[in-house]
């Protein structure tokens, strides 16, 4: 499994031994990556991430890192579409009074930079694809939505959820669910996993606090959730092969 840790992205095997180090800094060694969102396209060997102003890539051992894009306004979350050659990521960013939250999408290789989604609040975070439906759904804030893939039909599937902040999204597209991790304001430490329909209908809570998560993914292939601990909080992990986004220090058996 790989995830990112502020200024370092590591790797591990899925017990959680042979933790490595595969990138810290800067491409061009100017300090720190920040790095925040993660996603792997096993295929091509390759992980982008996000940092706070730019998207890298490296190979999977760490190597050859490279900035695909710079210039940008505090990216968060980050997904692949890699039959389409194409990654989708979230704008979490507040300016003078003013929200620029929004979806992006780019080929591979940082060309063709689209703004999809525009005008949403300061808090897009994490983003989720189902290429098959056609649709892109990401958490901002207290509020999960989604929309086609071109940006339009941009529709509210959970709201209301108060200071109960939506982190980590991932779906399980088969099932036709979406699970997130929830925070509560003003103590972050304190939240719990929730699923529900991929229409937003028929939530549920999975577990119970105290339990703090930043980002959630699922293997569909055991059965289990794993997610993110806040202390220390790294931003993202990936498990390598399933398309999974979690960390090594929590694991919880997924419920019929």
């Amino acid at each position: 499994m790989y995830w990112t840790d502020y200024n370092t992205i590591q790797r591990a095997n899925l017990d959680g031994t042979g933790v490595t180090n595969l990138v810290t800094g800067r491409a061009d060694g100017s300090g720190s990556t920040y790095a925040r969102g993660l996603a792997l396209d096993g295929g091509s060997g390759q992980m982008y991430w996000t940092t706070a102003n730019a998207i890298q890539r490296a190979n999977l051992d760490g190597t050859g890192v490279m900035d695909l894009m710079t210039g940008l306004n505090q990216p968060r979350g980050i997904i692949l579409d890699v039959e389409n050659g194409q990654m989708y990521w979230t704008i979490n960013y507040y300016d003078n009074g003013s929200n620029q939250g929004k979806i992006q999408r780019a080929n591979l290789d940082g060309s063709g930079v689209t703004d999809l989604v525009t005008g949403l609040g300061a808090g897009p975070r994490s983003i989720a694809l189902d290429v098959l439906g056609g649709q892109v759904y990401w958490t901002d804030y207290n509020t999960i939505q989604r929309a086609s893939l071109d940006g339009t039909g941009v529709t509210d599937l959970v709201t209301g959820l108060g200071t109960n902040y939506a982190r980590g999204l991932t779906l399980d597209v088969v099932a036709g669910q979406m699970y997130w991790a929830s925070q509560t304001r003003p103590s972050s430490h304190i939240g719990y996993i929730q699923r529900a329909n991929l229409d937003g209908t028929e939530i549920t809570t999975i577990s119970t606090p105290p339990f703090s998560a930043h980002d959630l993914a699922l293997d569909l292939s055991s059965g289990d959730i794993y997610g993110v601990s806040a202390a220390p909080v790294p931003s993202a992990v990936w498990l390598f092969g399933s398309g999974i986004i979690g960390l090594v220090a929590f694991a919880r058996r997924k419920k019929a």
